[in-house]
């Protein structure tokens, strides 16, 4: 089996699982109804059960995939960077007048969440651990597709920024059904706008993933910086942060401040450790 037609058969099954869960997820009401959230993890696993079978098919075999977890120096980046950029923007939040931030909230957190009585420093570190492992067995399920598979494949074909290309426009194309018409938007501002934030961040962010995977040759450095995207921006920033009125136009996922400060920090890491090659080039 060619490479361009192993590709076309990972985006085929992806295409059919993403229909059906996605018309189990709109159908059922959407986002808002709590019942319709456990097929957020089929359809996180979409991908990466389409790129095993897909490998399995093609090579018999699931070595391409980048199962191992190194080098250690890649998967600190990965966690860290998200982290760093999500930090900063509510810091800006805060400093633009935008909202407060209150850390007593990380021990209330720590005490609902996991049930420890503790300091909210020490919150912070139980909820970042336990939450980093928790918000992982989601994001392994796409990045075994998107960055395990998708990538090297897209790499054997064409260049590292037309790959970063190629690569956001599918992973936009997969969130795009859930944002439209599944409430996974931003709370209180305009679809279309939740839509420009969050197209402007997925293509800010995806050739960092993309790079961190051919760089350690595994797709964990991704699958981290994934779960620690999703995790940061999403739970655990978010429950120190005591938003004002103009917090849902800057900050999470379809905030456009996110995006500002993720080009910043996304663009200092190419500036500092460059580019990688693909096996295209």
């Amino acid at each position: 089996m060619s490479n361009r037609t192993q590709i076309w058969l990972f985006l085929g099954l992806v295409v059919v699982a993403s229909i059906v869960f996605n018309t189990l997820i709109i159908g059922g009401g959407g986002l808002g109804n709590p019942a319709t959230h456990k097929w957020v993890v089929y359809i996180m696993w979409a991908p990466g059960l389409a790129a095993i079978l897909t490998t399995l098919l093609a090579t018999r075999s699931l070595r391409g995939l980048g199962w191992c977890p190194w080098p250690v120096g890649q998967l600190a980046v990965g966690w860290a960077v998200p982290v760093i950029y999500a930090a900063l923007t509510v810091a800006g939040a805060v400093l633009l007048g935008a909202g407060g931030f209150d850390i007593s909230r990380w021990q209330e957190a720590a005490v609902a969440r996991l049930g420890l009585n503790v300091g909210p420093w020490v919150g912070l570190l139980a909820l970042s651990a336990v939450g980093t492992l928790t918000s992982l067995t989601r994001a392994v399920g796409e990045e075994i597709g998107w960055r395990g598979f998708l990538v090297p494949a897209l790499g054997r074909e064409m260049g590292f920024w037309r790959l970063s290309l190629v690569s956001s426009l599918i992973w936009l194309a997969y969130h795009l059904p859930v944002l439209l018409f599944g409430g996974y938007a931003g709370e209180g501002t305009p679809v279309w706008y939740s839509l420009i934030c969050f197209t402007a961040l997925i293509f800010i962010i995806t050739p960092f993933f993309n790079a961190i995977r051919l760089r350690s040759n595994s797709f964990w450095p991704a699958a981290l910086a994934h779960a620690s995207h999703n995790l940061f921006i999403q739970g655990i920033l978010v429950a120190a942060f005591v938003p004002g009125p103009q917090a849902k136009w800057l900050t999470g996922e379809f905030g456009a401040l996110t995006s500002l400060v993720a080009l910043g920090v996304v663009g200092i890491y190419f500036v500092v450790v460059g580019v990688p090659r693909t096996a295209h080039e």
